[in-house]
């Protein structure tokens, strides 16, 4: 409540010029730690590969969606340019790694959900220019 009513220490305008470098950091910190839980959660439940691997994959670029959403809604460029590196490297893990080692179904159901996520997506962000 304080910040809001800029009774705080530092003035809102000064704390969100230093949130751009923070919010990198704390993407970084978010990204290694959300992979060691999805990591160790896989291998408590002795996961198949192709599972791991599916889920590991639509969590990547549900992640860096999330951080070009909020890298846009704050007018962070630097987030937003993580996350649309992230999706690059999604990409690339997608058509490298996965397609190699996982099922037609798996990659049937993978291609599927990408497809429609990127044009909900899409959609979410065409709404939000106009």
């Amino acid at each position: 409540g304080a910040i809001v009513k800029d009774s705080f220490y530092v003035s809102r305008e000064k704390l969100k010029l230093g949130n751009s470098g923070l919010s990198v950091l704390m993407q970084i910190i978010y990204f290694i730690v959300l992979n060691k839980w999805f990591f160790a959660i896989a291998k408590v439940y002795a996961w198949e590969l192709e599972y791991i691997l599916f889920v590991h994959t639509f969590l990547l670029f549900a992640f860096a969606f999330l951080s070009i959403s909020v890298g846009g809604k704050l007018r962070w460029k630097s987030v937003k340019f993580i996350g649309s590196g992230l999706i690059v490297v999604c990409v690339l893990k997608l058509f490298v790694i996965d397609l190699a080692s996982i099922s037609i179904l798996i990659r049937a159901i993978l291609f599927t959900i990408v497809g429609v996520v990127g044009l909900v997506y899409s959609r979410t962000l065409l709404k939000e220019e106009k």
